[in-house]
């Protein structure tokens, strides 16, 4: 073991990183480094919390690797409130990848019990987490501003507050965070893919520049990644009318993602597409994850619906339209409900900007204005 290395000063600079590629090499030196009967505590939790951010957020097979990280702890370790608050961070993100809100629920407030007036950021991700998976945007979002206020250069939590921002309509915020978050860390590829869709929702052509950077390195390895980066590209093969092309992205990722955000996104791409019975099975996997209320998957539902003919109860979620799928669903509901007036409105509140690259929403669009 080089003198120099520190592993708890390594895993926390990779874990702020969100870089796949250094999470792994931490991960490994820190193994290592803490194989001794005394490991110090503060690292194991550290090393804990990596493992679980490997299994969460990048699909892979760490998970058993944290569970006996946690373990190792004696008892009465963690010797303070805070690294017991981030062992049950940990330990609530892995019950999220396995898809167990109520256990991962049970954790969060356990350790929000324990740190109580400051819980760290990765404890306050994960209850955010919790919150959206059952629809509760309003305290998602609580929780993700006082994260991003006390780590704003902590990867996960940027890019966990701009998904959440965007579910709630704010693309320019998330846009200026983003890029400034952008300008001194360009490693993390989820925030490269959400400055994308921040873009994107604003009707920025040059949103496409983030997908490289993004998905060059990091979705060979990673497998979320991946299915995250066949999601852009099907969101942008729509945009460009390649119809065929975006389907197929679209079902790649729909495949290979544990993550309902990105299932319920492909399966509103495929079901915008025609292709209804796809989606739907895409749905049912991001249903196993997460409530009906929550934003991704109450557009995909409406999305779903829409296309079987099912307008009774389509309604669009109250967040209102961010992306142009969005306006394209909020729009094709009216009409499909035979409110031509309806329709005549509500294309006056979509930006006109959106329509210029979108030319199913131009359709619609043009439609009203009739």
């Amino acid at each position: 073991q080089p003198h120099s290395f520190a592993p708890r000063e390594e895993l926390d600079s990779a874990l702020s990183s969100g870089s796949f590629d250094r999470l792994m090499r931490a991960r490994d030196r820190a193994r290592a480094a803490l194989a001794g009967p005394e490991p110090d505590p503060d690292s194991l939790v550290r090393l804990a919390l990596v493992d679980a951010f490997l299994t969460l957020d990048h699909g892979k097979a760490t998970a058993k690797g944290a569970e006996e990280t946690l373990r190792r702890l004696r008892p009465g370790d963690p010797p303070n409130p805070q690294l017991l608050a981030l062992a049950e961070a940990a330990r609530a993100l892995l019950a999220l990848a396995a898809g167990d809100r109520n256990t991962a629920k049970q954790h969060v407030d356990a350790g929000l019990a324990s740190a109580a007036s400051n819980p760290p950021p990765a404890l306050l991700l994960a209850s955010a987490r919790v919150r959206a998976l059952a629809g509760d945007t309003a305290g998602a979002g609580k929780d993700l501003d006082r994260a991003l206020q006390a780590a704003p250069d902590f990867a996960p939590v940027v890019a966990e507050w701009a998904a959440q921002r965007l579910e709630r309509g704010d693309a320019t915020a998330v846009r200026r965070v983003t890029r400034a978050f952008l300008a001194k860390n360009r490693e993390a590829a989820r925030v490269q893919l959400l400055a994308g869709e921040a873009e994107r929702a604003m009707g920025e052509a040059g949103w496409i520049k983030h997908i490289e950077p993004a998905c060059h390195d990091e979705s060979r390895t990673s497998r979320a990644m991946r299915a995250a980066c066949w999601l852009a590209s099907a969101q942008h093969a729509r945009l460009d009318g390649e119809r065929s092309a975006a389907v197929r992205k679209a079902r790649a990722a729909g495949q290979a993602s544990e993550d309902s955000r990105v299932l319920a996104e492909s399966a509103l791409v495929l079901a915008s597409l025609g292709d209804i019975d796809a989606a739907d099975e895409v749905l049912a996997r991001a249903r196993k994850l997460g409530d009906s209320k929550a934003v991704p998957l109450a557009w995909a539902e409406l999305a779903v619906r829409l296309g079987r003919g099912q307008t009774d109860g389509a309604e669009p979620p109250a967040e209102g339209p961010v992306q142009p799928e969005h306006h394209l669903l909020a729009l094709r509901a009216l009409y499909l409900k035979g409110g031509g007036a309806a329709v005549a409105a509500a294309v006056k509140n979509v930006p006109a900007f959106l329509s210029d690259f979108d030319s199913d929403l131009r359709a619609y669009m043009e439609l009203g204005r009739k």
